[in-house]
């Protein structure tokens, strides 16, 4: 069947992820920056710098900009008020913390678009997921709690997923991934 985003489809991939580029201008300093020219309101801000070896940082929208997650490290989820501080409509807005705009230091952002930033709460597994989700994209991000022993959650797609990716965020566990 003709995939339902690519060339010949009216939805392309650069509408749901873009990466851009950019040199930090802030810590030592007080600055902060907009980045701009994702073409989108990002769901999903991924940061690492290029040229420095500080950690990956993980942004949201469904737990809130100022919550970061280490993809590289097994730390729970930090507030850093002066990293990334807010989404926008074509990107996000940084303040002068070091781990994402340290003066002069090159940068990437992988940015996804999800579903603009609407969560749903979904009761179908055992335990409640709150989810922003496109079935087109076949990408959720969700969040839930956790219990001991064997549980589900849901995750909207409406299929099985082929990739899970899933963190505790209170906790200083592994990152198990699922493909």
């Amino acid at each position: 069947a003709e995939p339902t985003v690519g060339p010949n489809s009216s939805t392309q991939a650069t509408d749901h992820f873009n990466t851009v580029l950019y040199t930090g201008n802030g810590y030592p300093t007080s600055d902060g920056q907009t980045i701009s020219g994702v073409g989108f309101q990002p769901d999903w801000v991924w940061l690492k710098s290029r040229s420095l070896s500080h950690n990956h940082s993980l942004y949201d929208s469904p737990r809130g900009a100022t919550k970061e997650l280490s993809s590289n490290v097994t730390t729970a989820e930090a507030t850093e008020a002066t990293f990334l501080t807010a989404f926008n409509g074509d990107g996000f807005v940084l303040g002068a913390g070091n781990e994402v705009n340290y003066q002069n230091v090159k940068f990437v952002a992988w940015n996804w678009k999800v579903n603009g930033g609407t969560t749903t709460t979904d009761t179908t597994g055992t335990q409640d997921s709150i989810l922003q989700t496109n079935q087109t994209l076949g990408m959720t991000i969700g969040t839930h709690e956790a219990t001991s022993g064997t549980y589900t959650f849901a995750h909207g797609l409406g299929a099985t997923p082929e990739f899970l990716m899933i963190r505790n965020i209170d906790g200083t566990d592994n990152w198990p991934y699922w493909h």
